[in-house]
C-alpha cells in the first residue's frame, strides 16, 4: 500500500514544478449564501502568500459564477 507521503513526495521534491490547486468555498473560506460576503479564514493570506513562493503554479478555484 502506497502512503500518502509517498503519493506527495514527487510534489514536494520539486515545487517548481508542481502546482496547488484549492477550492474557495468551504475550504479557505466558510460557505456563505451571497458570493459577495465570502471572504478567506483567518490566515489564508499568509498560507497562500507562502506557497506562491514555493510552487510554480498556486490556485484559487470556486463554482461560483
Amino acid at each position: 500500500m502506497v502512503t500518502w507521503s509517498a503519493r506527495l513526495e514527487p510534489w514536494r521534491a520539486d515545487p517548481t514544478t508542481s502546482g496547488v490547486l484549492l477550492d474557495f468555498d468551504g475550504t479557505l473560506a466558510p460557505i456563505v449564501a451571497d458570493p459577495a460576503a465570502a471572504r478567506p479564514l483567518e490566515g489564508v493570506h499568509e498560507a497562500l502568500t507562502a506557497l506562491v513562493s514555493r510552487y510554480r503554479l498556486v490556485a484559487v478555484i470556486s463554482g461560483r459564477p
